[in-house]
């Protein structure tokens, strides 16, 4: 990611304006996620700190002004206008937070990371596309693969 944001960093310096403006605090807000991630590994404590900083997260998506959609997975209370979305193997049972909000499936998992020497989770075919297709039959309305 590091990498990345120091491509993505230099090219908005040379555009400038809100581009480099937007970079920065996402650059920051990646900061931010990395130490909290590195804290939760670290104690392996899920709680009022974690919520504290999903709901900074979030406002401070909102507050760039984007003008389109800022989407949490996995994330039962995004606050609005943020869309809660799910992740998983099956998510056919998911239901957005609020009854006006679109119901995703951000992550349509067809497999899983691999530790070195470990077993390699590999996912049917047919059995990834009847939960997409069930996810569909329960009102969903966008799927993206991951881990393909």
């Amino acid at each position: 990611m590091a990498q990345y944001a120091v491509r993505v960093s230099a090219v908005a310096e040379k555009i400038g304006g809100q581009v480099l403006n937007v970079i920065k605090i996402v650059v920051e807000s990646f900061s931010v996620q990395k130490k909290l991630l590195i804290e939760i590994n670290q104690t392996q404590i899920l709680g009022a700190a974690v919520h504290a900083y999903i709901n900074w997260a979030a406002k401070m998506a909102v507050r760039l002004g984007t003008g389109v959609p800022w989407v949490m997975c996995k994330e039962d209370d995004a606050s609005d206008p943020v869309i809660n979305a799910c992740n998983g193997f099956y998510c056919d049972a998911f239901s957005p937070n609020k009854p006006y909000k679109p119901t995703l499936l951000t992550e349509a998992w067809s497999g899983w990371f691999t530790e070195f020497g470990g077993t390699i989770h590999q996912r049917p075919v047919q059995d990834l596309a009847f939960a997409v297709a069930r996810f569909i039959q329960k009102g969903g309305s966008y799927i993206n693969y991951y881990m393909v």
